[in-house]
């Protein structure tokens, strides 16, 4: 806010009044899918799976970039994605619901169902300064820490991947046995031979 102070009629001076602002809390709320086939094992797909978050009141913040109703997200394969920043700028309870979006055909993946949700408590630091003048919001998430929702769909006639031989090993020794017992058979004829 300025202010014109005459100084003794020489000049105008201004008198300039500084007052703290809310800084505001933000949080990028992340999502993390996970792929594995019918035993649980992960699988290595190159697909891509889409997220979206929705608030559950109107008026809520959205992320950066986002539109009023709804936040999306991809994500290729077992990996991780983010919605955006969100900035809270008033104190109060937040609250967002994240779910998958089907994008394949339902005969490679039964996908997850289930809905997710991230809900945020934001107040002022300093709960005596005076309404939208001073303060600083912290956030805290309730119900869980701040890490990422997951999500798990099971991939249908897809087989996990082999990381080692399985040859029946059992066959093989078994062979190798019956063949050194023949040559062990003719070595001691062939010897018993010769010193007659």
């Amino acid at each position: 806010m300025w202010k014109a102070v005459p100084i003794h009629g020489l000049i105008d001076a201004y008198d300039i009044v500084f007052r703290n602002a809310y800084v505001p809390a933000s949080f990028n709320p992340p999502v993390r899918k996970k792929v594995v086939d019918g035993n649980g094992s992960s699988v290595d797909v190159k697909d891509s799976f889409v997220f979206q978050m929705t608030p559950d009141m109107n008026g809520q913040p959205m992320p950066d970039g986002a539109g009023e109703n709804a936040a999306t997200v991809s994500v290729v394969g077992n990996g991780s994605g983010e919605f955006g920043v969100i900035h809270f700028t008033k104190p109060g309870t937040y609250s967002y619901s994240v779910s998958e979006i089907q994008t394949t055909d339902t005969a490679d993946y039964i996908y997850d169902r289930n809905v997710g949700k991230y809900t945020f408590n934001v107040t002022r630091e300093n709960p005596n300064a005076e309404a939208e003048k001073d303060g600083t919001l912290t956030i805290k998430r309730t119900g869980a820490a701040f890490g990422a929702l997951t999500f798990t769909n099971v991939a249908r006639n897809v087989q996990s991947v082999k990381t080692g031989d399985e040859t029946p090993l059992g066959l093989y020794l078994v062979l190798m046995a019956a063949a050194l017992a023949a040559v062990g058979t003719v070595l001691v004829i062939s010897r018993k031979k010769r010193e007659q």
